[in-house]
């Protein structure tokens, strides 16, 4: 063996060279012997027991240790999967859900969420008219001078008075798969507050990012529409 104190090699229970105890275990004691060395012939021992509070390494509770967190993991496991599976049969797949398509963004037509576009400023989205009217709504004993900016040879009209953009009418035909699609059709959406009056033949929306949608033309067999109004204002109530 080796000195745990000089590293020399010897046998015995002493170090011939600078006299340390073997260090012995037994029954959870360890015996120390120490000696002091004057000669080499003459040793005064003494014998100091130390009592160690360590327990011995238990495998089989390490063991059961190991096994309890296998157990937890695999629990994990299982009621994340259950979760999943459950939150996908309640819901569509995202393949099977088709984007609605934007054929006429309304919304385009509002700036800064505060007012509708003016005529030239109309004119630098849409470019030059095709032709422009000039006439008055009357309403109450009211006339309202309206001036009425044609595109597509008449498909769109946007009517303006004051300098803004009141309504926007289109003349054009469009399919639809669902009619809480028709919104999203044309930029818009519900809000809390919206109204919609369905006939079938007609559709109506007020307060949907627009103060009226109105579809007066619509085959709900067909599911087709032809003819659109889309008002910003109540000017035209």
């Amino acid at each position: 063996m080796f000195c745990r104190n000089c590293g020399k090699e010897f046998e015995g229970k002493f170090c011939p060279a600078c006299g340390t105890p073997v260090l012995i275990e037994a029954d959870s004691e360890v015996e120390y012997v120490r000696t002091e060395h004057k000669e080499p012939s003459q040793r005064i021992q003494q014998t100091q027991k130390v009592r160690i509070n360590q327990k011995p390494f238990n495998k089989n509770k390490w063991s059961g240790f190991r096994g309890f967190l296998f157990f937890l993991l695999l629990v994990t496991v299982l009621i994340t999967v259950l979760v999943n599976v459950t939150s996908n049969s309640d819901t569509k797949p995202a393949s099977s859900v088709k984007p609605v398509k934007v054929v006429f963004d309304a919304s385009r037509f509002i700036v800064n969420n505060k007012r509708t576009v003016t005529e030239k400023e109309l004119i630098k989205i849409l470019g030059k008219p095709e032709n422009i009217d000039k006439w008055n709504y009357k309403a109450n004993d009211m006339k309202y001078p309206i001036r009425t900016l044609s595109y597509d040879k008449g498909k769109y009209e946007y009517s303006f008075n004051n300098k803004h953009l009141q309504r926007i009418s289109i003349d054009n035909t469009y399919n639809y798969n669902d009619k809480d699609d028709i919104l999203k059709m044309f930029g818009l959406k519900k809000y809390s507050d919206t109204v919609i009056k369905d006939i079938n033949t007609a559709y109506r929306c007020r307060n949907c990012g627009v103060y009226d949608f109105w579809i007066y033309d619509m085959d709900s067999k067909t599911k087709k529409f032809n003819g659109v109004k889309i008002s910003y204002s109540s000017l035209f109530d």
